[in-house]
């Protein structure tokens, strides 16, 4: 059974037992034979930013991108916060017209957040990768139609409650852990057998991300 990390920052090379979501810049080389995730964090968008947005389209194209992101909303970040709510709404647009989910990076700006999205009315899956919130804002988010991607840092109240809706993907983030040891431990807190949890994040990230491919993935590492 698949250990699936949707949103990873390291460079290791997937195996037969764990598929990885790298997360890239614009502009960085894609491997054929990985899963990347690519987009504008709010943190580096500046006055320029088109020029990234130009390498961001250029390579949405390619099957190896499976999810548009990081991007989104970070009110505790320097980058002008006007700025960030207009290279988001590009990147809405362009999730909507690639037909590609978003992987969502929020902070302090959540009824900012619900408020693009109910103006947007997407058609795709928007995730909000390494949440930390807690219960009820688990809550809101899911019932507004949101996903929760979790890393090593969450509320476990808000875990269990996104696992029982359906809701819940796991993710390494910038932690060098090992992603089996993850699961592991997301699993005794959830009080589920591991290869359930394995069992709901891969089907959960196969119906939300299109170009996932368990056999490309077995090919790729055979």
């Amino acid at each position: 059974m698949i250990f699936l990390d949707i949103h990873a920052h390291t460079e290791a090379r997937n195996d037969e037992s764990v598929l990885r979501v790298q997360n890239l810049n614009p502009g960085e080389a894609i491997r054929p034979d990985t899963y990347v995730s690519m987009g504008l964090h709010p943190w580096y968008v500046d006055e320029n930013y088109g020029e990234q947005l130009t390498l961001l389209r250029e390579s949405l194209s390619r099957q190896e991108v499976v999810a548009l992101g990081e991007c989104g909303l970070d009110k505790a970040c320097r980058t002008p916060y006007e700025l960030q709510r207009v290279a988001f709404a590009e990147q809405i647009a362009l999730s909507e017209s690639q037909e590609l989910p978003l992987m969502l990076h929020v902070v302090r700006a959540w009824d900012d957040l619900l408020a693009m999205r109910k103006e947007a009315k997407p058609a795709q899956p928007w995730i909000v990768h390494g949440f930390r919130g807690g219960k009820e804002l688990a809550e809101q988010l899911i019932r507004a139609g949101l996903f929760l991607s979790f890393g090593c840092r969450f509320e476990p109240d808000a875990l269990r409650l996104a696992y029982r809706l359906g809701a819940a993907l796991i993710e390494t983030d910038e932690s060098v852990i090992d992603i089996r040891v993850h699961y592991y431990e997301v699993a005794q807190i959830i009080g589920c057998p591991l290869q359930e949890l394995q069992r709901h994040a891969v089907a959960l990230g196969i119906g939300l991300f299109p170009r996932l491919s368990l056999r490309r993935h077995f090919a790729s590492v055979g």
